[in-house]
């Protein structure tokens, strides 16, 4: 694939993002996402993310979130912004995003991913960019695999990694955390900066995105995340 330079796209407007998750970490993620979308000129405004939908007392968690603006599931009690959208439908989540936001638990990462590749209507820019917020890695046939790697090779994208010892309902209710982002996708990184940095939840940015994901899991052996 030949690429294209999120750059040049962002001539056209402001980058869409999309979230492809909603349980607590997710949900705590897009309190931050969402408020940078809101005050950030190179980010739209509104924050796509994908929810596996399900009934909760016989009503759509994604008609939930969205009318309620709270997880009443996963992160019950903390409010959500208002320009986060939640929606089931992978591919109009998918479709038109600039930027894709993994937060799924590892052992759904590749369902997931084949999921995205096996759905013809699903169409991936050549100038996206992802990353990885996934914690763990994959064990498969005696081999471990890197989430980002695995989302890189899947989709044909650059895929960066965020890393930290955080705490999901820390991030939550905003006490201060930070975490590390590495990848190779220098403009990648520029981008994900400005998506996740905020006051209470600081981001340093490293190139190489093997020792961010190796020190995720030591962090996640050390503490529940």
């Amino acid at each position: 694939m030949i690429r294209r330079s999120i750059f040049d796209k962002l001539k056209e407007g402001p980058l869409k993002i999309s979230i492809l998750g909603c349980g607590n970490w997710a949900s705590a993620i897009c309190r931050i996402v969402g408020a940078n979308a809101k005050n950030n000129y190179i980010l739209d405004n509104e924050v796509k993310m994908w929810c596996r939908d399900e009934k909760i007392n016989n009503e759509s968690l994604v008609e939930i979130i969205n009318k309620t603006h709270e997880n009443i599931k996963y992160l019950k009690g903390i409010p959500l912004p208002h320009n986060v959208v939640a929606n089931s439908d992978l591919s109009y989540v998918i479709n038109n995003s600039d930027l894709l936001i993994f937060t799924i638990p590892s052992q759904y990462l590749e369902g997931l991913l084949s999921s995205i590749k096996e759905d013809k209507s699903i169409k991936i820019g050549k100038h996206v960019k992802a990353i990885s917020l996934t914690k763990g890695f994959i064990f498969k046939n005696n081999q471990i695999s890197l989430c980002s790697n695995l989302i890189s090779k899947a989709l044909d994208i650059p895929c960066c990694a965020l890393s930290g010892a955080n705490i999901a309902m820390d991030i939550a209710l905003e006490r201060f955390s930070e975490a590390t982002i590495g990848g190779k996708d220098k403009d990648g990184l520029l981008i994900w900066q400005r998506v996740f940095d905020i006051p209470y939840f600081k981001i340093n940015c490293v190139n190489g995105s093997v020792e961010v994901e190796v020190r995720r899991k030591n962090c996640n052996n050390q503490m529940d995340v």
